[in-house]
């Protein structure tokens, strides 16, 4: 990759629980433009999801405001992501790619009984424990619920 230009522009993005925020900075670090967008979630019980197509408005809405004004920068170099630690959106998707069933969110309890067993005794490829003594919403139980429950 060549040298960065002050004309150059890259865009940091984190995809968080209540919002998606997005950072234009130029290529000596200088921030250009912010943007954030809310983000909903559903809640019962021990239920918690997000509906995935949500998460792409907010990106796309918070990154045209973080970009906003800066039409005459011709260098758009990249992006770096981050997101919520252990959320997992585990489906079939449709023809045209959206996922067919909402995000369980990190503290999503429903998986319990798969980390439960998990303690138990499972053990992992490298003989170490299958699950870590986290709680009931880690992320390989969740995914082990989304793929009992997707058809």
């Amino acid at each position: 990759m060549d040298a960065a230009t002050e004309a150059d522009v890259w865009v940091g993005i984190d995809l968080g629980t209540q919002s998606v925020r997005a950072l234009a900075v130029s290529g000596s670090g200088e921030v250009l433009g912010a943007g954030t967008a809310a983000l909903h979630s559903h809640r019962d019980g021990q239920r918690h999801e997000q509906d995935p197509d949500q998460w792409w408005l907010a990106v796309r809405s918070a990154c045209a405001e973080a970009l906003r004004g800066l039409a005459g920068r011709t260098g758009r170099r990249g992006s770096g992501w981050d997101g919520t630690s252990g959320t997992v959106l585990c489906s079939p998707t449709a023809a045209d790619g959206r996922p067919l069933t909402a995000a369980l969110m990190y503290d999503d309890t429903r998986g319990a009984e798969f980390t439960e067993a998990g303690q138990r005794g499972r053990r992992g490829g490298l003989g170490q424990p299958g699950l870590p003594p986290h709680a009931a919403g880690v992320g390989a139980a969740e995914t082990t619920l989304a793929a009992a429950r997707t058809p």
